[in-house]
Order: structure tokens, then C-alpha cells, then sequence
């Protein structure tokens, strides 16, 4: 099984080697709502749940297919580690689990550490190769239990006509998907940060 995961257009496809790499390697391109990291200020307003990315995303479910998403929709800050249960992940993740036609198996990961490994700065290769070969650093990385979801989508299947044909009835519906995979992911999170704090590998 191929891993497809969904990637930031304006990120992951800026330069003619970064849309190559990322398309070679299953990237599909996303159009996210983008804020200044200064002003706070929408740059862009992304494509929304219903963009042709999100569509085909539900065609690779139905297919089978394995298919990678970062669920906040953006690189989070060290400085907002703190606050970092006060981001709601991204709508689109209640869409998938909504219209695939049979129970996605969603596996919940979390990492810690990688931020010192790979800072999110503007790259610089030095100070990406002297974190690569420098002092060793600790990265700890959890896979949570499967998130089962199969009780709340059979009782959309009896609600079926009701879901296509209203838009706020699908957005309540995206919301409380993502909710629960929120709650389950943030669980995962504060599990994985004190196995971190504890380990003493290096």
C-alpha cells in the first residue's frame, strides 16, 4: 500500500523541484487558508473541504488507500506549544470519515522533539546538517489505538438524503467528526509529551 498524503500547495509547491519531488512522491496539493506569521492576517482563503484535492482524498479511501494528514493545517510554532489545544484541526478530516463509503481506519500519531531535529525556520543547509550530524537529539514518536468511528456513521446513513442536500447539516456533521478525532488526538498528545519528559536515552 502507497502512503498519499495531503501537502501545502503553497509550501510543497512553490519551485519546479519541490512540485516534482512532492508529486513523485504522492503529494496532493492543497489549498489551505493561509495567515501572515507577523500581522495574523489571511493571506489566502484555501479551497475549503470541497476543493477537487479533498474529492479525490475520498476516492483514494474508497480505493483502499492509505492516505496522510497533517490535521492542524499548518507547522506549529515551539512558542505555541502551549496553547496548542486551543487549535481546532481542519474540517476536511470530518468530510473524509463522512463520505467514504466503509469505516476508515484512523490511526492517531503524534511526535515530540522534532523541532529540535528540524526547526521550522527559514532553512539553512548548515544548520540543517549540524542538527542531522550533530550531538544526538531525542525524537519520540507515538501511534495511538485506532479511532473508531462506526456508530455515528450508521446513524448518517439513515440521514443520508438530509446530509446532501443541506450544507450547514454537512458542515454540523464535518464538525463533530472532527471533534472526536480532536479529542482522541490531543489525548495522544499529552500521553506522548510525558513519555518524552521521562525518557532519558540520550
Amino acid at each position: 500500500m502507497c502512503r498519499w498524503c495531503l501537502t501545502a500547495v503553497d509550501i510543497c509547491y512553490t519551485t519546479w523541484f519541490r512540485s516534482n519531488f512532492f508529486f513523485w512522491f504522492r503529494g496532493v496539493p492543497v489549498w489551505r487558508r493561509v495567515r501572515d506569521p507577523l500581522s495574523g492576517k489571511i493571506t489566502h482563503f484555501g479551497g475549503g473541504v470541497y476543493q477537487p484535492s479533498m474529492d479525490f482524498c475520498i476516492d483514494l479511501l474508497n480505493s483502499g488507500q492509505w492516505v496522510h494528514i497533517f490535521s492542524q493545517g499548518r507547522i506549529i510554532q515551539p512558542h505555541e506549544r502551549g496553547s496548542e489545544r486551543n487549535i481546532r484541526l481542519r474540517w476536511g478530516i470530518g468530510r473524509l470519515i463522512a463520505e467514504s463509503k466503509e469505516d476508515p481506519l484512523i490511526i492517531p500519531i503524534w511526535h515530540c522533539g522534532l523541532d529540535e531535529l528540524n526547526p521550522s525556520e527559514v532553512p539553512d543547509t548548515s544548520v540543517t546538517l549540524s542538527r542531522i550530524f550533530g550531538r544526538p537529539r531525542q525524537l519520540t514518536v507515538a501511534v495511538g489505538k485506532p479511532i473508531d468511528t462506526h456508530d455515528l456513521r450508521q446513524k448518517l446513513k439513515s440521514k443520508s438524503s438530509e446530509y446532501f442536500a443541506s450544507l450547514e447539516f454537512r458542515s454540523q456533521i464535518h464538525s463533530l467528526f472532527t471533534q472526536i478525532i480532536q479529542e482522541q488526538l490531543y489525548k495522544l498528545k499529552d500521553e506522548t509529551e510525558l513519555i518524552h519528559r521521562k525518557l532519558t536515552l540520550i
